[in-house]
């Protein structure tokens, strides 16, 4: 490595630049990139898939996500009753509980949407 500087010379100097030159060079690929994302074509590329994802929520995706609801549900369901079976009388079993139990309520609130406004209602009763 030393046999890079030249005798003489100011060391610090030589490395600042070789440090400088070497960090050009690696910039290239992404500064590269960095232009390819904000050119106009990306971000008319960005602006279509938001307008797929938009169109998707009101028409066959919403249709979709009602059938596959359902289904997502009744597996959690499944394994919060086989966990709420088991031998609830240890402290640790009911911690164990817990996992199945908070599984069961998230997927609730997110496929809440695909059911009927009776579901919700149920699931979030008034004055709990």
């Amino acid at each position: 490595m030393c046999e890079r500087f030249s005798h003489g010379g100011d060391i610090p100097t030589q490395i600042v630049e070789q440090i400088k030159a070497r960090r050009r060079e690696v910039q290239g690929p992404i500064v590269t990139v960095y232009q390819e994302i904000t050119d106009a074509a990306c971000e008319a590329r960005i602006e279509n898939l938001v307008q797929e994802v938009e169109s998707h929520r009101h028409g066959e995706g919403k249709r979709r996500f009602g059938r596959q609801a359902p289904k997502y549900l009744a597996s959690v369901v499944k394994k919060f009753f086989n966990a709420a079976e088991s031998d609830l009388t240890t402290d640790e079993a009911l911690h164990g509980l817990r996992i199945p139990t908070k599984k069961l309520r998230y997927t609730m609130e997110i496929v809440a949407v695909a059911f009927d406004s009776e579901f919700r209602k149920k699931l979030y009763p008034r004055g709990t």
